[in-house]
């Protein structure tokens, strides 16, 4: 017995489609996936508006995603100015010190 949750977006009939495949170990290093079945359902679906909970719940879930972008981004920004930075010190180093060794 299987079981999903599946979220609709539209009201109406809709089809209902699961497909059954096998893995066959025939080669040790990849597995050979080979369709086996597939089972078409037609449901009855009816689509409510959310209640506020579940509206702040899906908007928290979005911001979260955006925020960890974010964090990302800022992470890689932060790494790629240090290293520009400690880049253009040496060079400024050097440049100051070489006329110095002549």
């Amino acid at each position: 017995m299987w079981s999903w949750n599946i979220e609709a977006v539209d009201d109406g009939e809709q089809e209902l489609e699961a497909t059954l495949y096998v893995l066959l170990y025939l080669d040790a290093e990849k597995p050979d996936r080979q369709r086996v079945d597939s089972f078409l359902q037609k449901i009855s679906v009816s689509v409510r508006p959310l209640s506020w909970g579940e509206w702040f719940m899906s908007f928290a879930k979005e911001f979260d995603a955006a925020k960890g972008v974010a964090v990302d981004l800022f992470g890689f920004g932060t790494v790629a100015l240090g290293w520009f930075g400690v880049s253009f010190s040496r060079r400024r180093l050097s440049v100051a010190v070489a006329p110095l060794q002549d």
